[in-house]
């Protein structure tokens, strides 16, 4: 393909292979999408509800689970850190990751019940 023309050769160990051999580096990021990306005009804002998967976005904003692929292209957070957990999981996360700060943090009822500061 001529698209992979532009892409350097690497040194590249293929599985358990003792010799390493010559490949192209398909890995490459194509600053395409950046490019692509800030000539864009046209921008629909978007809140992921808690517990949707991208194929159910896409339905709701495209009318097909087809087009789940193009919020990871454009969102450079969710290309990044991945799709959105829900809460669950990112207490569990948290707990794990933070165990320390997070046993200090957590509180037995909701942040929307903590009265207002009155400075």
């Amino acid at each position: 393909m001529l698209y992979f023309n532009e892409f350097e050769n690497v040194s590249y160990k293929f599985g358990n292979e003792a010799d390493s051999v010559i490949f192209q580096n398909i890995s490459s990021y194509a600053d395409i999408i950046d490019e692509v990306k800030n000539n864009i005009t046209f921008l629909n804002v978007h809140t992921i509800q808690e517990g949707f998967r991208p194929d159910q976005v896409s339905i709701q904003l495209y009318g097909t689970p087809l087009y789940y692929w193009t919020f990871f292209l454009i969102n450079d957070d969710i290309r990044e850190q991945g799709w959105p957990l829900i809460r669950k999981e990112l207490e569990e996360y948290c707990m794990i990751r933070y165990e320390d700060l997070y046993a200090m943090c957590t509180t037995t009822f909701p942040f929307s019940t903590i009265p207002a500061s009155k400075e």
